[in-house]
């Protein structure tokens, strides 16, 4: 499932902290981590749930998140796992809460690059995504996603998962 119509809309806000020197740059690891924050569902005219926007936090001391679209040379070839920097992987869950199965292959993105190469920065990414297949490939509506990136340096984040979503299809 390398759905290419995910639409990332990427820093919607970065924090930056920096008064003239008053505060202390802070100072993240070179190794991203990432917080899920929330998971809004979007319902069509005929009140499916049709879209998702998943939203997350994160954090990187380097700032090398991202990828340009030309960036398309070893490691970030198209047939590199590194092609991509996002990964969401979809967990379905029967109605007594037991996993299931994890759906293969995972939804996939590139993040845009950032302009704040060699900074410690954090910030949000909102990540628009049509659900509107899922009715087509799960037995229950029970739905929980876990997912992470990867920087230009090739270092995973840690792994977050949403909590568990009952989708009205």
């Amino acid at each position: 499932m390398k759905i290419k119509n995910i639409k990332i809309i990427f820093l919607l806000s970065i924090f930056l902290i920096f008064f003239g020197g008053c505060i202390e740059n802070i100072k993240y690891p070179d190794k991203p981590e990432i917080e899920f924050k929330d998971f809004q569902i979007i319902r069509s005219k005929d009140n499916k749930d049709s879209l998702g926007i998943l939203i997350f936090s994160f954090t990187d001391g380097d700032g090398d998140i991202g990828l340009d679209e030309k960036d398309t040379f070893p490691p970030f070839h198209p047939t590199s796992i590194y092609y991509y920097n996002f990964y969401l992987h979809f967990i379905e869950y029967n109605d007594q809460g037991d996993s299931i199965r994890q759906l293969e292959p995972p939804y996939t993105a590139r993040i845009p690059k950032t302009d704040r190469y060699g900074e410690s920065i954090r910030g949000e990414i909102y990540v628009e995504l049509d659900i509107y297949f899922l009715p087509i490939v799960l037995q229950y509506n029970n739905v929980r996603m876990k997912f992470y990136i990867y920087d230009r340096a090739l270092n995973k984040s840690n792994i977050e998962y949403t909590p568990i979503y009952k989708f009205s299809f």
